[in-house]
C-alpha cells in the first residue's frame, strides 16, 4: 500500500475464529525505495550496455571502410604495379600491411562480440572438409611465425571425413587459438597444432612452449578483455579467445586449457561432427 505521504506498507488480513479481522501492517519504505534504486540501476546499466555495444559495432563498420583502402592501396605498391620499391619501402609497405591487418581482425572480432552479446549470432551449418580450413589457417599466420621464427607442426590424419557446421566459425576459431599461441610464444618456441577424429567428435589441440597462464587466471582467459597480469607486451584487446568460446559452445563442444607457468599451454576443443538442426537457429543468447 503507498500512502500519500511517500511511504509505503505491507499489510495481511487474517480471520479471527471469533468472526474478527486481524490486520497488521509493515513499514516497509526503507526497503521499497533501496530496490527501486536497484531497479532503475540496473536498467541503467543495461541501457548503458546497449548503448555501448551498438557504438561499438557502428564504429567498427564505419572504419573497416576506409581500412579497406588503405590495405587494397598498400598491396598495390608492395606488388610493385606503380614501380618498383627499395629495400625501405619494401620494409616500410609490409609494416602498414601487418599493422592494417592487425586492425581488420580488431574490428571484426568487435562486430562478431556486438553481435553475441545481443543475441543474434547464428550458425550457417554445412558440410565441409576440415583439411581445408587448416590449410587456410596455416597460410594466413605464415609470415608471423616466420618473423619470430616459431617452428608450427600441424599433425593430421590424411583420410578425414568430412564434419558438420560453420566453417567460418571454426576457422575463425582455430585461427584465434593459433594467433594467441603465437603471441605468447618466444622466439625459437614450438606450436604444435593436431587434429583427430573419434566416433562423434572431431578434436582440435593447440600446444605452445610460450609464457603460459598463472593457475588463478587459467578460468578467467575466456572473458572479454582479459589479457592476462604476466606478459605486459604484445597483449591485444583480449577478444579472440572470448569468441572461440561462443563459437564452440554454438557448436555445442567443449573446451579445456592447461597450462604451466613458462613452460606453455595446451587447449583442447572437442566437437560434435554432426551438428544438429536446431544449431541453424540458435544464439548464444538463448
Amino acid at each position: 500500500m503507498k500512502r500519500q505521504d511517500g511511504s509505503v506498507l505491507n499489510y495481511s488480513a487474517v480471520p479471527l475464529p471469533d468472526g474478527a479481522m486481524l490486520i497488521t501492517f509493515i513499514d516497509v519504505s526503507d526497503s521499497f525505495a533501496i530496490e527501486r534504486v536497484l531497479r532503475q540501476r540496473n536498467l541503467a546499466l543495461e541501457e548503458a550496455d546497449k548503448i555501448k555495444t551498438e557504438f561499438l559495432a557502428h564504429m567498427s563498420y564505419e572504419l573497416r571502410t576506409p581500412l579497406n583502402s588503405i590495405i587494397g592501396f598498400s598491396e598495390l605498391l608492395q606488388k610493385e604495379y606503380q614501380g618498383p620499391l627499395n629495400d625501405v619501402q619494401q620494409d616500410y609497405m609490409q609494416s602498414i600491411l601487418s599493422a592494417s591487418g592487425q586492425l581488420l581482425e580488431l574490428f571484426n572480432d568487435i562486430l562478431d562480440l556486438s553481435v553475441i552479446e545481443a543475441g543474434g549470432l547464428t550458425l550457417d551449418i554445412d558440410e565441409f572438409q576440415l583439411l581445408d580450413v587448416l590449410g587456410q589457417v596455416t597460410a594466413q599466420l605464415q609470415e608471423r611465425v616466420k618473423v619470430k621464427d616459431i617452428a608450427l607442426i600441424v599433425d593430421y590424419a590424411e583420410d578425414m571425413r568430412p564434419v558438420w557446421g560453420d566453417a567460418k566459425r571454426i576457422q575463425h576459431t582455430i585461427y584465434n587459438l593459433l594467433s594467441n599461441a603465437v603471441k605468447f610464444t618466444p622466439s625459437l618456441g614450438t606450436i604444435k597444432l593436431t587434429v583427430f577424429q573419434d566416433d562423434q567428435n572431431y578434436n582440435i589441440i593447440v600446444e605452445d612452449s610460450g609464457v603460459g597462464i598463472k593457475p588463478e587466471e587459467v578460468s578467467k582467459i575466456f572473458g572479454k578483455f582479459f589479457t592476462g597480469s604476466n606478459v605486459h607486451n604484445e597483449q591485444g584487446a583480449g577478444l579472440g579467445l572470448s569468441l572461440v568460446e561462443s563459437f564452440v559452445e554454438l557448436h555445442g563442444g567443449e573446451i579445456n586449457v592447461e597450462s604451466i607457468l613458462n613452460v606453455g599451454t595446451t587447449v583442447t576443443l572437442s566437437i560434435p561432427m554432426q551438428v544438429g538442426i536446431e544449431a541453424r537457429i540458435s544464439s548464444v543468447g538463448e
